[in-house]
């Protein structure tokens, strides 16, 4: 098993709306919006190379009907999907991810101790406990503060179908993968 961050390839488009409030409004990450309808959106940089994924304030996880295609039904299991307007496009999806899995292994997570606080502080270097991600899409976030990181686990025993494997099977583009941990004895 395999853990890796996900974040936009920022060499791709990145959508915004003119509704600030409207993201201010959302709760914390891996909880349900609801009925909840998007304000239009517009793409920052037209120049920009156009990808299947496009990069929002809200996280990478605002797509086209391609990915939508090829990522179902793996998509719909992680989270609500809603209907995005966007000025220079038909319609875009968003993936409000829900799927949290307290996995997280803090003793071997890598985190500096603050010099304020003595505390540790961001993690820079995750481990996880591989019995305890149980995401059923292949996509999920952990309950370490408000952390707004997603994480793809691929290659789980008895599963073909999860979102990594989905993404390059059908050559997808937008998003940025960074290995984070493996269960593999080094």
């Amino acid at each position: 098993m395999k853990v890796y961050t996900v974040g936009p390839d920022t060499k791709f488009q990145m959508v915004t709306t003119d509704n600030k409030e409207f993201f201010r409004s959302f709760p914390e990450y891996g909880k349900p919006l609801g009925n909840c309808e998007f304000p239009s959106f517009y793409v920052e940089d037209l120049k920009a190379k156009k990808g299947n994924f496009f990069s929002t304030v809200r996280g990478p996880l605002l797509f086209d009907q391609k990915a939508l295609n090829a990522l179902t039904p793996s998509i719909q299991l992680a989270g609500e999907l809603f209907s995005v307007p966007v000025e220079e496009q038909v319609e875009l999806t968003y993936c409000n991810l829900l799927e949290v899995c307290d996995c997280l292994d803090e003793e071997k997570s890598s985190a500096p101790v603050s010099p304020f606080t003595g505390k540790k502080s961001q993690i820079i270097q995750f481990a996880f406990k591989s019995s305890k991600i149980q995401s059923k899409s292949g996509l999920f976030r952990i309950p370490y503060g408000r952390s707004a990181k997603i994480f793809a686990v691929t290659d789980m025993p008895s599963r073909e179908d999860d979102f990594y494997s989905l993404y390059h099977a059908a050559e997808l583009t937008g998003l940025e993968f960074r290995w984070q941990w493996t269960d593999e004895e080094k």
